[in-house]
């Protein structure tokens, strides 16, 4: 019996993800690390902006590092593949990022009652399950949190590894051809707008519109490069 036990918590995994702004390692050294975590867990990392600041907390402290990758047509099934045998999450997050991995986790996480901590610079405590904590100790808390296999409910309805929450797209083209048609959507950029609308007027789409499909397909090739260079040293 032992040794089944032994062999489950080999095989636990913690998740761990950031917004896209946080940089105060500091933070996530005082959490990550043996006193409170066991060194047998295994930590899960998705690709992102923050990969590597996460990435040298944890082998810095002994863990076992997984980075996991994601696609833009399989991400709701590569969350899901991660959080049926994640045991708790650790998500720092300063409230300010809506549309990112840090806030689509927490949510997953009420959705599918998994267990999860938020870590904010906004306070010396932490959040526990959506709930400020500042009578228990971080380890005591982690200790008490039991790993149960789960089937997890992802259905996201964007990629939040490469969707913008500064896109200011406008759905308008600034066409100067005489033609009558009313249309406002028939432009080229990413907001899947739904006009039936057959206009074939060679219209131009807007500065911001330019913009932010530059911003858009400048991080998604950020995220096809990082896989590259981490490629031979990928674990799973």
């Amino acid at each position: 019996m032992e040794e089944i036990e032994t062999v489950r918590e080999k095989l636990v995994n913690i998740t761990l993800v950031a917004d896209n702004s946080w940089d105060n390692v500091s933070k996530i050294m005082r959490r990550v690390d043996s006193k409170c975590i066991k060194t047998t867990h295994r930590i899960n990392i998705f690709y992102g902006k923050n990969t590597q600041m996460l990435q040298n907390v944890c082998i810095k402290k002994g863990f076992t590092v997984f980075r996991r990758s994601t696609s833009n047509e399989t991400y709701n099934s590569d969350i899901k593949n991660v959080l049926d045998y994640t045991k708790f999450c650790i998500i720092f997050h300063n409230f300010i990022e809506y549309n990112t991995i840090s806030r689509s986790i927490i949510d997953l996480c009420e959705l599918n009652c998994i267990p999860y901590f938020v870590i904010s610079e906004h306070t010396g405590n932490y959040y526990f399950n959506g709930e400020c904590i500042n009578s228990k100790k971080f380890k005591n808390c982690v200790k008490e949190i039991n790993y149960s296999v789960r089937n997890t409910i992802v259905s996201l309805e964007f990629n939040p590894f490469i969707y913008q929450q500064d896109c200011e797209i406008e759905c308008k083209c600034k066409c100067e051809c005489e033609c009558e048609c009313e249309c406002e959507c028939e432009c080229e950029c990413e907001c899947e707008c739904e006009c039936e609308c057959n206009c074939e007027c060679n219209c131009e789409i807007s500065v911001n519109s330019k913009n932010s499909i530059d911003k858009f397909n400048k991080n998604f090739m950020y995220l096809q490069e990082l896989k590259k260079t981490n490629r031979t040293i990928l674990i799973a």
